[in-house]
């Protein structure tokens, strides 16, 4: 685990808990490993998924460093040991992957948010290439519309009737 701050945690926990008014149910997090450092990667449609996900996988995120400069969030940021990297410079970029590498190889969960939007896509630099943390949200991204069709799909066969269908294509 992380050893995130105690503070931190409890911050996350209570910002979701205040906006849900309701205990969030996890699922899934006994299959987290405990004894090395795993990487979280996710999109999110608010700021309580991002808390929502610090609190539950005990993970260090890594940020764009826009984020850096948003009040509060910024300096919780800095001062549980989020990653804080410019995403216009090659450098920059390098060194988060060899940063969050040598964390995780000391134990550490590092969260990493893709940030995709079609009506932001021209306001992202354009590369001219592909970097290996661009290859990963790509990738992620569309392996989460595949789960997500796949889901629907087998609600889909279930509504209609057909159960025994989706047991035998799911197991």
């Amino acid at each position: 685990s992380s050893d995130l701050s105690p503070v931190v945690r409890t911050f996350a926990w209570l910002c979701v808990y205040a906006v849900l008014l309701q205990r969030p149910r996890i699922e899934g997090t006994e299959n987290l490993p405990s004894k090395r450092g795993y990487l979280v990667i996710s999109n999110h449609r608010s700021w309580l998924d991002v808390l929502l996900l610090i609190w539950a996988t005990d993970a260090i995120g890594i940020s764009k460093r826009e984020i850096g400069w948003i009040p509060f969030v910024g300096q919780a940021g800095y001062l549980v040991g989020a990653i804080f990297f410019d995403r216009r410079d090659k450098n920059s970029r390098a060194k988060v992957v060899t940063e969050a590498l040598r964390m995780m190889s000391q134990a550490a969960n590092i969260l990493l948010f893709i940030a995709f939007s079609f009506s932001l896509a021209s306001n992202y630099p354009r590369l001219g290439y592909i970097t290996f943390l661009d290859a990963i949200m790509a990738v992620t991204f569309v392996v989460n519309v595949l789960v997500l069709l796949y889901n629907v799909n087998m609600k889909r066969l279930e509504g209609l009737g057909k159960a025994d269908r989706v047991q035998r294509i799911d197991s």
